[in-house]
């Protein structure tokens, strides 16, 4: 995100803040990175950080996770407040999360959301931050164009497939069941698997969990697929739908939940995550969405865009 930044505004530098001892990724990232603090985790975010910053007077901090320093909040993004909702609260982390936006709520600089589902329910939740300090910037998927082509091992060649964390709000286990019912039928889920038979007590032999795939991998995954399925109770924005559109997979069948109706529109078909037989049923109908509409929303949803109203919000 930050790469895609630096060309446009030249006269700003960016430096990106990072722990010493955690190892990152940064073989594609061409701008600056600060290595600080002697910490990693909660106790960077809550002391390195807020203290190396407090010694740079003239600079902005930008926090592009959930959470803040409470010493030093800045302008954060919030990329949902799932810790708020009742079937998710419990936890370490959710715990951790609402401590830290409740007593950062009002002290915002600036708060940056990926859709207006999810600003109406911050502003739900704090009524006393004035409207004009939550804005809607949504992420960008262009970058996924760049991925390489190579072959990732698959034990099917005809599949449905979901790309996601097997997560509670993801809910894979209409999945599973929808696998159940279409026992002649393989379907693939992307995405770290650990847990998983702790999580599900059973996993029908159509269902293949491949844990990671390297992004060089993905793209064949998706352009071989005979559709692409996202059962999810909740999200923030939701990318991955937008990234199969992107790779050219023609069938989208996503969740009938608000954020996903505000986001892809009439892009896609719907589905009830909390009825198997729906979804079901239109696998076995006519996929009725234009290929017009899916470029219509790809166009919408690109970086170039994401990158302008951030900026314009915390800097011009």
């Amino acid at each position: 995100f930050v790469d895609r930044l630096e060309p446009k505004y030249k006269n700003i530098k960016f430096v990106i803040l990072a722990p010493k001892k955690q190892d990152i990724d940064a073989k594609n990232i061409k701008i600056e990175i600060k290595r600080i603090g002697l910490f990693k985790g909660l106790l960077w975010e809550q002391i390195s950080l807020p203290i190396y910053m407090l010694t740079k007077h003239n600079s902005t901090l930008w926090n592009l996770g959930n959470d803040a320093p409470m010493l030093y909040p800045g302008t954060t993004m919030i990329h949902d407040v799932i810790f708020y909702e009742k079937d998710y609260k419990k936890g370490l982390w959710a715990l951790k999360s609402r401590i830290i936006t409740n007593l950062n709520a009002n002290r915002y600089d600036k708060i940056i959301c990926p859709s207006y589902t999810t600003k109406n329910r911050i502003h739900s939740l704090f009524p006393s931050i004035k409207e004009n300090e939550i804005v809607v910037c949504s992420p960008g998927y262009d970058h996924v164009l760049n991925f390489g082509e190579d072959e990732f091992e698959l034990p099917v060649q005809d599949y449905h497939l979901s790309v996601s964390s097997v997560l509670k709000n993801k809910n894979f286990d209409y999945i599973i069941n929808l696998a159940k019912i279409r026992k002649n039928e393989n379907f693939v889920v992307i995405g770290k698997k650990e847990k998983i038979e702790e999580m599900f007590e059973e996993i029908p032999i159509n269902v293949y969990f491949t844990g990671y795939v390297p992004d060089s991998a993905l793209k064949k995954l998706y352009c071989n697929c005979k559709d692409f399925i996202s059962p999810s109770l909740y999200e923030g924005f939701g990318v991955p739908p937008i990234e199969a559109m992107a790779f050219g997979c023609e069938k989208i069948y996503i969740s009938n939940i608000l954020v996903y109706k505000e986001i892809y529109s009439d892009s896609v078909m719907y589905f009830d995550p909390l009825n198997v037989d729906d979804l079901n049923m239109k696998l076995n109908g006519k996929y009725d969405v234009s290929e017009e509409k899916r470029k219509t929303l790809l166009d919408k949803y690109k970086w170039d865009n994401y990158t302008n109203d951030f900026v314009k919000f915390n800097v011009d």
